[in-house]
């Protein structure tokens, strides 16, 4: 059952969408018309309406700004939390401080990480003794006022002359500080907020301005960009698609877009080839982003329109723009003079660029099935894509009809439809923020201290599941694997895929696979314990129950003297066990034999008591093995 607060939200939508389709209805046939006007002086942005009145102080504008920026700060600050993913490029990070290299477990190249340039940044924090929490918290809160200020200038642009209410509202800004995710993901200790303030800047270069320092200055951004995320790639093909469609210069502005690339980007990327191995990072093969799974991205896309239901204007806008894409100059904001066309083709010039940046990496996010995070993919392009309404706002007309998209739009993010108010999870999707909320962390530091006592000096190895990285930091074992998918296990990674099912989730690692590489405990869902019991396989750190994967002697003699360790020592238990071989069956005995030898005789020197299997059951016929 629905609860209270998505009933309300079903009606704000069904209302939306009417109210959505008079204005629209109004808006096109005001934008359609040719009204005649007085000559005016040439506007001095391509995207306002003209007037005869002076414009209103940029004062107001400015106080609005500084409002906006402060709640949206307030507003991240007091959702900030750090989820598991993010402890995986911490641990990376550590390791590079400590003078390993950038490596999950020292010894190994594995690029178990996508965000080279935020892994870097917090190793820099860490290299002076920042804590890799609140460091990541307070990066990623100044890349969000980052975003927020470029939103609030590229709208001061847009209001040019205009004297209406609107022009005293950075109107994406706002919207931005209200939106749930966006803020959410302005921590979460992961590169999202940094990306998402390049990808930003990216388009208010490229829109505000078409020269050759444009141009060059967006291939760095891309360049910083591709650094922090590889799948920027798709910003790159857009940018290249959206200079070959601007018809000038095309050769010049690919050249100088390009050369931050030649020269920083490539040998980046093959200085990574050479020390990883792989020409993708770890992670693309461990999530398979190779495969298309148009289900589950179409869901995971369906799932974030809809909740930040004034998006679905965007589509109207699109056609909109593509109808009138020929035209020279726009009724609306016809202007004398030969400057009328260039102000023109400058909003136009906009207009294709976001929606060209935001349909590619929708379209991308489509194809490998989204993510398991909710929302997390799109926070890149949502400030473009709240640009783009917010350019559309301020050129309808009249001014009630801007009015009323303006508060759909601002109204709409703040009263989203929240699928999880139920639930921390729908289908593969889950809120990440409700698994992990603010002051989440300080159980797993516990437990994670204990685990650090009790493995200090041995040659721990651990396999876990992904969620239990944060554990895994603050563990520190000496070697560990993520066996949810491989991210820090090529291995893993590269296993074949037989069905679809959790984005970034789906191969999990053989347990004789692990018994190879060497592997002590698995920390995890436990899941159905195999034969010989709880008693023989299960080991209690304190409160955390874990797997023991194969029990070796030197590990576990050294971990039996804590009182907070609980396991059954096998020595004693095999002792016993060949005490009463005179009133066990032969079949038992080769049944219990055959899970002992895996379990424990493979790893330990301890002919004596294997003997005396062997010696029973050859004594009945029973070859053992």
């Amino acid at each position: 059952m629905l609860s209270k607060g998505n009933k309300i939200g079903n009606h704000i939508q069904a209302a939306a969408g009417a109210i959505g389709y008079l204005i629209f209805r109004r808006g096109f046939t005001n934008l359609n018309k040719s009204p005649v006007r007085k000559p005016v002086p040439v506007p001095s942005s391509p995207f306002h309406t003209t007037s005869e009145r002076p414009p209103r102080s940029p004062i107001l504008f400015y106080a609005a700004v500084v409002l906006v920026v402060v709640a949206g700060i307030a507003h991240a600050a007091g959702m900030a939390t750090v989820n598991d993913d993010a402890f995986i490029s911490f641990r990376y990070a550590q390791q590079f401080v400590n003078g390993n290299g950038l490596v999950y477990n020292p010894g190994e190249r594995v690029e178990g990480y996508t965000n080279f340039l935020w892994t870097i940044l917090i190793a820099a924090g860490m290299g002076v003794g920042a804590d890799p929490v609140s460091w990541s918290i307070f990066l990623g809160i100044f890349f969000y006022a980052g975003t927020l200020l470029l939103a609030s200038g590229f709208a001061r642009r847009m209001t040019g002359g205009d004297t209406g209410i609107l022009s005293t509202i950075p109107i994406a800004a706002l919207a931005l500080a209200l939106h749930r995710d966006f803020n959410v993901y302005a921590t979460s200790g992961l590169e999202t907020s940094m990306q998402t303030f390049l990808v930003t800047m990216l388009f208010v270069v490229l829109a505000r301005r078409s020269d050759a320092r444009a141009f060059l200055l967006a291939g760095f951004i891309l360049t910083a960009s591709l650094m922090t995320r590889p799948d920027a790639i798709v910003f790159v093909a857009a940018i290249v698609v959206f200079t070959i469609l601007g018809k000038k210069e095309i050769i010049g502005r690919l050249v100088r877009l390009g050369i931050p690339l030649l020269l920083l980007f490539i040998p980046y990327w093959l200085v990574r080839w050479d020390y990883y191995g792989f020409f993708f990072p770890n992670a693309f093969y461990a999530k398979s982003i190779e495969l298309p799974y148009y289900t589950q991205g179409l869901t995971y896309t369906w799932m974030y329109v809809s909740s930040y239901y004034p998006l679905m204007l965007l589509l109207p806008l699109a056609v909109y723009h593509i109808i009138r894409r020929r035209r020279a100059i726009d009724p609306v904001h016809s202007v004398p003079g030969p400057a009328a066309g260039e102000a023109s083709r400058v909003g136009k010039r906009s207009v294709r660029l976001g929606l060209l940046l935001v349909i590619s990496f929708t379209l991308f996010i489509v194809r490998i099935g989204g993510d398991f995070m909710f929302a997390r993919f799109f926070i890149p392009i949502t400030p473009i894509a709240y640009l783009l309404l917010e350019m559309f706002i301020r050129r309808v007309s009249p001014a009630w009809t801007a009015y009323s998209l303006a508060a759909l739009l601002v109204a709409g993010t703040f009263f989203r439809y929240d699928y999880f108010s139920e639930k921390n999870h729908v289908g593969y999707i889950a809120d990440e923020w409700q698994w992990y909320p603010p002051g989440s962390l300080g159980e797993t530091k516990k437990s994670g201290a204990l685990l650090k006592r009790y493995f200090d000096g041995l040659p721990v190895q651990v396999a876990f599941w992904g969620g239990q990285g944060r554990l895994m930091y603050y563990a520190a074992p000496y070697h560990a694997i993520e066996t949810s998918a491989g991210l820090t296990d090529t291995f893993i990674a590269h296993m074949r895929l037989e069905e679809r099912g959790r984005p970034g989730h789906e191969k999990s690692a053989p347990v004789d696979y692990l018994v190879r590489r060497g592997v002590n405990f698995y920390i995890g869902p436990l899941g159905p314990l195999p034969p010989g019991g709880p008693a023989l396989n299960l080991i209690v750190f304190d409160s955390l129950a874990a797997r023991i994967v194969a029990y070796r002697n030197p590990v576990m003699d050294s971990l039996r003297k804590y009182p907070g360790v609980y396991f059954q020592p096998m020595p004693e238990l095999l002792d016993e066990y060949v005490r009463t071989l005179g009133g066990k069956t032969p079949d038992d005995v080769a049944a219990d034999y055959g899970w002992f030898r895996e379990f424990y005789f493979r790893h330990n020197d301890d002919t004596t008591r294997e003997r005396a299997f062997m010696e029973y059951l050859g004594a009945y016929g029973r070859p053992p093995g």
